[in-house]
């Protein structure tokens, strides 16, 4: 597994809102004691002072926000059902409620091998997202991991459901980093262990989970022609494209000089799913 590794990080200061706030305050009553013929005049430009200083906040919020629409830094990030806080709480979730009701109207037939090999692939796929930035959110306590593999877990939930629909030996395992298919537990302890060096290695590797999570469902998403597992496997890839981004916008936060581009996917696509 190739991972690229950005070493020399600084960390981004974005500021101080409430020392922002206090100085331009001020300077409003500075400016206001200096003795201005015209009262009106005056209190317009204390106004003025005040909502300049003031504007830092409204560029540079906090980004932890769980609720949906309090935006992060520049005004990007995901909440629930759209875009919200920076570090990706609840965007990507699926409903598993829903899923359960839109795969019972499909008709139950039987899989092919490679059909049923992508199901199990993917099951494990979708834990080492989640058990990865589990990791990463124990190393390094950024929100953005902790609410990504909240969602992560809804797309393990979602490949659950398939592997009971069709009778399949579910591979994933309860313990945390733990794979049945070695690939993926080789792929995991690489990941763990480039992501320990410092929080943008995390946020890059992450980054890269994402694209694979991507590319796989596509191959996946080509390799069949039932609609129960192209609507689960399109519902992953949806949740995946917010997660990229979410982790792309992260790594700008940290690092606002570096342009990570793709490992896996063609630049159009993911400048397609970045905004680049």
């Amino acid at each position: 597994m190739n991972i690229q590794i950005f070493q020399n990080i600084q960390k981004y200061d974005p500021g101080d809102c409430k020392n922002n706030i206090i100085s331009a305050v001020s300077i409003g009553l500075i400016e206001m004691s200096k003795g201005f013929k015209n009262a009106k005049m005056a209190f317009m430009v204390f106004v003025l002072v005040v909502l300049v200083g003031s504007c830092g906040c409204m560029q540079y919020g906090t980004g932890n926000s769980n609720n949906a629409g309090t935006a992060g830094y520049g005004g990007y990030g995901y909440g629930q059902g759209g875009q919200g806080g920076q570090n990706g709480s609840g965007y990507g979730q699926v409903n598993t409620g829903n899923l359960v009701q839109e795969l019972a109207s499909y008709p139950l037939t039987s899989l092919t091998a490679e059909e049923e090999e992508w199901i199990l692939y993917m099951a494990e796929e979708e834990k080492l997202a989640r058990d990865a930035y589990l990791y990463y959110y124990d190393k390094w306590g950024s929100q953005v991991f902790s609410n990504i593999a909240g969602s992560e877990q809804t797309h393990m939930d979602s490949m659950a459901l398939l592997i009971e629909r069709y009778g399949l030996e579910d591979p994933v395992t309860d313990e945390r980093g733990v794979f049945t298919n070695s690939s993926l537990q080789a792929a995991y302890d690489d990941l763990v262990n480039s992501g320990s060096v410092s929080e943008i290695d995390a946020l890059t590797n992450s980054a890269y989970i994402e694209e694979l999570d991507i590319t796989d469902l596509d191959e996946a998403i080509a390799g069949t022609d039932k609609q129960d597992l192209v609507l689960v496997y399109s519902n992953l890839r949806n949740g995946s494209e917010n997660h990229l981004r979410a982790f792309i916008r992260n790594l700008g936060v940290l690092q606002p000089a570096l342009e990570p581009g793709p490992v896996l996917l063609s630049q159009e696509e993911f400048d397609r799913i970045t905004g680049s």
